[in-house]
């Protein structure tokens, strides 16, 4: 076995990995969650949405949505989308890239829950809106989600710069740009649901 493999790094230094590990969890990302939901939350206020942050402190499965929606019809969340890795990477090493799965904001709809009816229904109407929904950057994901969505990529050296001066604006931007995406892109989902709808 070569002393490069994963393996013998980690049990070579395991006081630090373990040490690494606990404060990655006990205290980075923490604060890089709670300044990703700051940015979602306040955005959601200036924009009259309403934002639901996951109640595990994932990020993964946070709402939001337009107050004018009905969220028992359709939102938006904070997801993983195309083939999702069977593995316990850190959300944020997924988020900048560099992880095995993607996340994204994912567009929902109540029919999604009939799998069959809606692969019926969004076929008839998948063209047309994709074309329509192209220019704010969304696509369509047709291996797990099922539905629209934009995927979200932050900068790994900027998040480095915003850890060492307390300051996210910079390295949440590509967030930033994708909700004020979604909210340009309201009507056509508007129109997207009457008519999968009928």
């Amino acid at each position: 076995m070569e002393t490069s493999d994963p393996e013998v790094i980690i049990l070579n230094d395991l006081e630090l990995f373990n040490k690494t590990k606990v404060y990655f969890e006990e205290a980075v990302w923490p604060k890089i969650l709670s300044n990703i939901n700051d940015l979602i939350e306040t955005w959601a206020k200036q924009n009259d949405w309403k934002f639901g942050a996951d109640e595990d402190d994932t990020l993964v499965g946070s709402t939001c949505y337009p107050n004018s929606w009905d969220p028992n019809d359709q939102w938006f969340s904070l997801d993983y989308f195309g083939n999702i890795a069977d593995t316990d990477d850190y959300i944020l090493a997924d988020l900048c890239g560099i992880g095995s799965s993607k996340i994204g904001l994912i567009y929902h709809n109540n029919l999604q829950e009939r799998k069959r009816e809606w692969k019926r229904r969004i076929n008839l109407y998948l063209n047309d809106y994709l074309e329509k929904l192209r220019p704010y950057n969304f696509h369509y994901d047709d291996k797990d989600a099922l539905s629209f969505y934009i995927p979200i990529s932050l900068d790994q050296k900027k998040l480095v710069d915003a850890w060492e001066n307390d300051a996210y604006d910079e390295f949440l931007l590509p967030l930033s740009n994708t909700l004020e995406s979604a909210k340009q892109a309201l009507t056509v989902f508007d129109s997207f649901n009457q008519a999968v709808s009928t």
